[in-house]
């Protein structure tokens, strides 16, 4: 069962697959919401459906400032495996 801040994270991560608002400024609640609730469950957010966050717009600086929230070192990993952080 998910804890009301997850549940407060999904909703944050699902609104940046509408159209209704600036990416650059969600981008900036994304990083946000790493920095001050859970980094791991904002990162696997994005990633379970990436295409669809941001418009598939997810930079490998967002996601650089995403993990440097998190102590998990899977995260790390994937951060460096991803092609969008390696371009960045």
């Amino acid at each position: 069962m998910a804890s009301g801040q997850d549940s407060v994270i999904d909703e944050t991560v699902d609104i940046t697959k509408t159209n209704e608002a600036d990416n650059d400024r969600f981008a900036m609640v994304l990083v946000v919401a790493a920095q001050r609730s859970d980094a791991d469950r904002v990162w696997h957010d994005i990633e379970q459906d990436r295409q669809k966050v941001l418009a598939g717009n997810v930079s490998g600086g967002l996601l650089e400032a995403i993990a440097e929230h998190s102590f998990n070192p899977e995260v790390v990993r994937e951060l460096l495996a991803d092609p969008a952080f390696a371009q960045g």
